[in-house]
């Protein structure tokens, strides 16, 4: 499928001088980026987020997938020494363990906060908003990005339920009959459905377009079957994006297909499989790199 089929058309020359560059960046989207790099899951390579004068890269020159590294900093109210990170991380928890205090309780005691606190619009609302969401109120775990790049509606927080055969309560037959399915006296089950767009693909598309915001992109293509694309088409709407989702004809459940469109994306159904999507998707963003 040519890139015109979908109406789509390049907005740079063939090649490439119009790639998104550090020199076009704010000054705080670009300090953030100097600290995340992707790495190769394959052969270990490093590049770095962002290359001078390059599109945005999907994939190591060996083929095989990025993973993203990012350096961890401190919040400034849990301030510590480099060498202490570490042991803040991974402290064991004497409730847990029966040990002593957690080495990582001035992290915990901050997310905690954050979660406890009701929401106050007068504060800021980017702040109650990433508070609020159980992804960005982890935020010096996850990504460096300034407040103001981050999208979010908020995700996260979904809801544990008691199915075990003792936890489950009284008068829940239904739920105790998965804690017996499972053998299980104490389970939980978590909801993601509680999510905003109804999977938990959202904890990982608020991350996804940020990042995007962050590199100033102007769209953001996904192949799916599904979540994902209602996901994407959602997050784009609510950072002002341009939401591009290629899927699978026949193969999207109706619901999944009403919210990208609902959410304006621009949605085109292709015949072939999702690999067939993926290929398509790759294809768009290296000829509009300096828009994907």
């Amino acid at each position: 499928m040519a890139i015109n089929s979908t109406g789509l058309q390049p907005d740079r020359e063939a090649d490439g001088n119009q790639h998104r560059s550090l020199s076009t960046l704010a000054p705080d989207a670009v300090e953030a980026l100097s600290s995340t790099s992707l790495r190769c899951v394959e052969c270990s390579a490093l590049y770095p987020a962002l290359e001078m004068g390059q599109p945005p890269r999907y994939r190591c020159d060996c083929g095989g997938v990025l993973d993203v590294e990012t350096e961890f900093k401190l919040p400034q109210q849990a301030a510590a020494s480099n060498s202490e990170v570490d042991s803040m991380l991974y402290g064991f928890d004497s409730e847990l363990d029966g040990g002593t205090p957690s080495a990582g309780s001035p992290w915990r005691q901050i997310f905690d906060e954050r979660a406890a606190n009701p929401p106050i619009w007068s504060i800021s609302s980017d702040k109650m908003l990433l508070d609020g969401s159980g992804v960005w109120r982890y935020r010096e775990l996850i990504l460096p990005a300034p407040e103001r790049f981050v999208v979010t509606r908020p995700e996260g927080n979904t809801s544990l339920y008691p199915v075990g055969i003792e936890n489950c309560g009284v008068g829940r037959i239904g739920h105790r009959q998965i804690g017996a399915y499972a053998g299980l006296e104490r389970f939980f089950l978590k909801h993601e459905g509680e999510n905003p767009t109804g999977s938990f693909k959202d904890r990982g598309m608020t991350v996804g377009v940020t990042m995007a915001n962050l590199l100033g992109a102007k769209a953001v293509a996904c192949a799916s079957t599904g979540n994902t694309s209602a996901s994407l088409a959602s997050y784009a709407a609510q950072a002002g994006l341009e939401g591009i989702v290629f899927l699978p004809a026949g193969h999207v459940a109706g619901g999944k297909l009403a919210q990208s469109l609902a959410y304006g994306a621009r949605t085109v159904q292709i015949e072939g499989d999702f690999d067939d999507a993926m290929r398509l998707v790759e294809q768009v963003c290296n000829e509009l790199a300096s828009t994907c």
